[in-house]
């Protein structure tokens, strides 16, 4: 919820030049993140001339990905003519850590341009296989390094005897083809890519050159090398080497008929010899749609072999940016001061919802006629608008005049009233209302889209629609209910089709190392099952329910370090959809630069989807008629608790509904007497042997076949399938078993698979699975041990028991993870392992601590420095329960460890927590017992349940002896108590500094104007009391108390003192 940032700026000579920042660090996202979007580390170069801030070209920045251990990580950026002063920073933004060490930037002499083939630059050595007499498309990205000036620049590749290049993409040109000595030297223009696409420092994401190539060399095993390079202005850049494969082509893809499978980013923007000669590859690997650009060529080339055409327009995404970057100001996105919003990424003008759903003359004139019209009826290029549909500025309006009469009409409101707020008062004073307004008028703009596509694509006698891509977790129950403004339950019953992003898993290319999670795949099926589940019950009649179209993960673009997964994985993520009955998939983002090794896995996929896709697609889906028995060995115990939530994946991991990872995955579907039952093996380090077992009707005879593989396991008896035939399922694959009546006409070539050859393999390959198991196990249990060290999990000596002093008590919970606390005045939960925060704290039944997210009353945490995130919650063991005085005494005790922190190994944080009467008294200690000081900034973090909105009210702050009041502001703000300004912490927490105070002593009350609590901090140190109110995703539900202290240093052996006091009383 925080942005952390280290900074230095250099004086520079106003010369261009090439630099190269090194440093060694390691991180990631912090255990227990629940923030979605943007995280992680982040670094910037700004390019200031003689005045500070005054920028002399565009910054540049990327994304740093960590792992959990040190390694040494390396990049390079262009400074720009004229830059007098070089601003350098690193920022971690949202529960994300670092540790940053030996930062070093130096100057370094490279090529102007350069060029690469994604994504196999990152994996030298590695060949790129391609089947022989079956066109591939090498994908050549390019980057520039320094500022000199760009003159005809080509693109030259040098291809060995044999191989072939069929065609570039426009608007790049082939120059020539030469021979010499059996190298085939072909250069290519790229001046206008060049010119449009090229990036400093990182590979351009967009644009690139694609090499259509071709062999006819017999599969021999041998490799051939691919030699390329830029020239500009004459001058030869840096050679690279691609290895090339040529492998056997294998046997012609199906086509699905009903389900479709498309490949999104695939632009066909080539001649037409060279867009018909990729497309029959295409269709051969049983592909039947495509997303992306077409030309004219390719649009009557996708007509020739039916595939389905779906695009987007970069002017129509995200909620609300639709038309042109300035548009008039009746028709545009007004924020609450009136002013446009204009998106900064993307440079884009947003659009009033009003003008859109009553399809005002700027819609109608510019948006529908002159960007949807040009491309569906007067290019014909597609009819299907497939875009990424994130509304998350949706909170910042809109404020114009139509809206207040449409909030008006929608709301039922007095218009004097609603006038007399709008538009400061209105996401406060009617929070959920607001919220469900936006919402209302979202719905109808998504609605009027779908209509206007359908109506164009109907005018050409084609079908249409408008299919917004949403991330899948928006169709969950478990969906962030903070940012309901552009809920997908406005639309849902209004639309045709809807594509839901995600689960994303890959290798991330620039991290390296292992990347493992055993079995996450799982996760995609269960994320569809989920998605359907939840539309189902919000519309219970079927026929009204929209399709939903996959997009699993094949490879997303990331710079100079891209995120690729296995052939395996996408196959598996794409059979995940279509058993669960979606209507298509289209795989993000492909080829991309993937050789034929995906094409066939994918190929190979196509071939179960046409063998099978009548009785998935149009049955009725059913697991009651079958069972299956894991028989080979497979890891056991709690899978999910040993993925590491530090990792930089873990947050695309969490779904409430998960409690274990499942390896083993079924689904069946029946029609009429035919079955069907599909085995998945979400694990990918071993195949499976299972028993599955059929309960079907008696007396009769029954055909057990693999369809799409034509074999014949045999015919069985209902008796003998009741007990069970042994089948087997590979690594991360899908198995089909297709269970018919046998009629005696079964066909004449499928390949007979006898039960006794499949034990025979089974025993055979026994001793490996086992060992492959016990191997999986281990790996399972030292993760998760690791990830209890770091988490808290972790269970307090018997010794603690109850203690009773003057009417309160102290009860460990049976689990022995909890401390329960009873006084006359009120009950608490004390959780240990959440920083020793206050759980629960209730008066008379009454509730005081907000309960989601669960952070707690008087929690300890850090601000600073950077490595702080790395330990949100600070593991906190019981030392002692005593009596004192009139009270009970809870003594706890966190040491901090190597593998804990790096930057605070050594550092002993010893907490005592009084339970009296009324109060509560927090006293922490932090002790230096390492051989190197330790700087910091610590806080105590509190989420109080009277500040949660509800039904648009919060409770009201009080600053005791300021005459300081308010409410929920709706913004990130810091009272001051220290006058003196300390920046660290300042840039840190990004807020709106108001008024101070002068002990930072706070009463809060509940919604009705009752009083509640008062938070009395230590003074010594204070810096200030922040308020954290939402976060760039959007407005928050609850609100957060934290106090923060002045930066400390702590020598060897030194130690630092505060506390919190926590009153019910108010009259004290």
């Amino acid at each position: 919820m925080i942005s952390n940032r280290l900074s230095q700026t250099i004086l520079w000579n106003g010369n261009a030049a090439r630099v190269k920042l090194t440093f060694r660090g390691r991180g990631g996202i912090a255990p227990g993140s629940t923030v979605k979007g943007w995280q992680g580390l982040f670094f910037f170069a700004y390019f200031w001339g003689k005045q500070r801030y005054v920028p002399v070209a565009k910054e540049y920045s990327r994304s740093i990905p960590l792992t959990d251990d040190f390694k040494t990580i390396s990049f390079e950026f262009n400074v720009p003519q004229g830059t007098k002063h070089l601003f350098l920073e690193f920022s971690l933004y949202h529960a994300a850590e670092a540790d940053l060490d030996d930062i070093t930037l130096t100057q370094v002499t490279e090529y102007g341009l350069e060029a690469a083939v994604f994504p196999f630059y990152v994996y030298p050595g590695e060949a790129f296989h391609i089947e022989k007499g079956v066109s591939a498309v090498l994908d050549v990205r390019l980057k520039r390094n320094d500022n000199s000036p760009i003159q005809s620049p080509e693109l030259v590749m040098e291809l060995p005897e044999g191989f072939d290049v069929i065609g570039v993409n426009q608007p790049n040109r082939i120059i020539s083809v030469t021979t010499e000595k059996k190298i085939r030297r072909i250069r290519i223009d790229i001046g206008t890519s060049v010119s449009r696409n090229i990036a400093y420092g990182s590979y351009a994401r967009w644009g690139g050159v694609d090499v259509v190539i071709k062999s006819n060399l017999p599969s021999s095993g041998e490799f051939y090398s691919c030699r390329y390079f830029v020239i500009n202005n004459a001058e030869a850049g840096k050679v690279k080497i691609l290895p090339l494969r040529v492998v056997e082509p294998g046997e012609k893809g199906k086509i699905p008929k009903k389900f479709v499978s498309g490949a999104s980013g695939f632009d066909l923007m080539f001649d037409s010899n060279t867009t018909d000669d990729l497309l029959n590859a295409f269709t051969d690997f049983g592909f039947n749609a495509v997303k992306g650009n077409f030309n004219a060529e390719s649009v009557k080339a996708t007509e020739k072999y039916h595939i389905g055409t779906y695009g987007e327009i970069w002017h129509i995404m995200n909620g609300y940016r639709l038309g042109a970057k300035n548009k008039p100001l009746d028709v545009a996105f007004l924020q609450e001061d009136g002013t446009p919003f204009v998106e900064e990424y993307g440079n884009a003008g947003h659009i009033c919802p009003v003008e859109v759903y009553t399809r005002g003359p700027y819609y109608r004139e510019f948006v529908l006629k002159k960007q949807m019209r040009n491309y569906v009826v007067e290019r014909g290029v597609w009819s299907y608008m497939a875009v990424n549909w994130e509304p998350c500025n949706s909170e910042k309006g809109c404020f114009c005049p139509r809206c207040m009469n449409e909030f008006i009409r929608y709301s039922g409101l007095p218009a004097a009233e609603v006038k007399k707020s709008w538009p400061k008062e209105m996401k406060i004073k009617y929070y959920d209302l607001w919220r469900k307004f936006r919402s209302y008028q979202h719905g109808l703009l998504v609605a009027m889209l779908d209509r206007d596509m359908k109506d164009l694509a109907a005018s050409i006698n084609k079908e249409g629609a408008f299919i917004p891509i949403l991330e899948y977790s928006s169709l969950t129950s478990w969906w962030n209910s903070d940012f309901q403004a552009y809920n997908p339950d406005a639309y849902l019953d209004r639309i045709r089709f809807i594509q839901p992003f995600g689960p994303y898993f890959f290798y991330h290319t620039g991290l390296g190392g292992d990347q493992y999670f055993p079995g996450i795949h799982y996760l995609t099926f269960a994320a569809a099952r989920e998605c359907n589940s939840f539309i189902a019950k919000k519309i219970p009649e079927k026929s009204k329910r929209p399709f939903l179209f996959g997009y699993p993960l094949s490879q997303e673009f990331a710079g100079n370090a891209p995120w690729v997964t296995e052939p395996e994985a996408l196959v598996f993520d794409t059979l995940c959809f279509y058993l669960n009955q979606w209507k298509g998939s289209f795989a993000y983002l492909f080829p991309y630069g993937y050789d034929h090794r995906w094409f066939r896995a994918m190929s190979n996929a196509h071939a179960q989807i046409a063998a099978t896709e009548e009785i998935v697609m149009e049955g009725d889906a059913d697991n009651s008629f079958f069972n299956v028995k894991t028989i080979s060995p497979i890891p056991s115990g709690d899978i999910l608790a040993s993925y590491r939530k530090d990792a930089y994946m873990f947050t695309t991991l969490r779904q409430p509904q998960v409690k274990n990872i499942q390896l083993i995955l079924s689904a069946g579907f029946r029609k009429e007497n035919e079955y069907l039952v599909a085995l998945g093996n979400s694990w990918i380090k071993s195949e499976v042997f299972l028993s599955l077992s059929l309960t079907l009707p008696s007396e009769r005879q029954w055909r057990v076949t693999i369809p799409d593989k034509r074999i014949l396991l045999g015919t069985f008896s209902s008796a003998e399938l009741a007990k069970g035939i042994l089948v087997h399922t590979g690594a991360l694959r899908w198995e089909f078993y297709r269970v018919e009546p046998e009629n005696g006409n079964s066909p004449k070539d499928l390949f007979k698979l006898e039960q006794e050859y499949i034990r025979s393999e089974y025993l055979k390959r026994l001793p490996l699975m086992k060992k492959t198991a016990k191997a999986e196990d281990a790996f399972i249990l030292q993760e998760t041990v690791r990830n209890q060290k770091l988490s808290g999990e972790r269970k307090f000596h018997e010794d603690i028991k109850t203690v009773s002093n003057n009417g309160i008590s102290i009860t460990p919970s049976k689990e022995r993870n909890l401390l329960f606390i009873r006084t006359p005045e009120y009950e608490a939960t004390l959780n240990p392992g959440n920083g020793a925060s206050i759980v629960s704290l209730k008066r008379n039944g009454k509730e005081f601590v907000c309960q989601k997210p669960l952070l707690g009353l008087g929690r300890d945490s850090f601000l600073l420095p950077h490595a702080a995130n790395k330990m949100p919650v600070l593991p906190f063991s019981v030392v002692a329960v005593i009596p004192e005085k009139n009270s009970v005494l809870a003594k706890l005790s966190c040491s901090i460890t190597q593998e804990m922190n790096s930057v605070f190994n050594g550092l002993i944080i010893q907490k005592n927590v009084l339970f009296s009467d009324r109060k509560i008294q927090f006293g922490t200690v932090l002790r230096n017992e390492s051989n190197k000081g330790i700087a910091f900034v610590f806080r105590y973090h509190n989420l109080p349940e009277c500040l949660t909105l509800e039904n648009s009210k919060g409770g009201k702050v009080v600053f005791e002896g300021d005459n300081l009041s308010f409410g929920r502001m709706m913004t990130n703000h810091l009272h001051k108590v220290d006058k003196r300004s300390q920046d660290e912490i300042d840039k840190v927490l990004d807020a709106t500094t108001l008024a101070g105070s002068v002990s930072g002593k706070i009463k809060l009350f509940s919604r009705t104007g009752e009083p509640e609590l008062v938070f009395s901090p230590a003074e010594k140190d204070l810096y200030g009391v922040y308020f954290w109110e939402g976060n760039n995703v959007g407005l928050s539900a609850v609100a957060s108390v934290e106090f923060i202290y002045g930066k400390q240093y702590l020598k060897p052996d030194e130690e630092w003192h505060s506390s919190l006091l926590i009153n019910l009383d108010l009259k004290e």
